[in-house]
């Protein structure tokens, strides 16, 4: 398996980092897409992606997520 919890850290990745479930519910974000966000982990966790998007932005998302 893969380590990538070097993903997660704090201050160890300039990018934000979102891993889905199959249902596209949050299993793990990372510091600096909860800081950029203002979300808390207890929060943001078991959330639907849609939950978090803006309404203007959902079917640019959505529409193009499976092509």
């Amino acid at each position: 398996m893969i380590d990538i919890d070097f993903l997660f850290k704090e201050n160890s990745y300039d990018g934000v980092v979102l891993i889905l479930d199959n249902n596209l519910k949050i299993v793990r974000a990372s510091d600096k897409f909860l800081t950029l966000q203002g979300f808390d982990k207890l929060e943001l966790y078991d959330s639907a992606l849609s939950e978090i998007i803006v309404p203007e932005d959902k079917s640019l998302f959505f529409d193009n997520a499976y092509t």
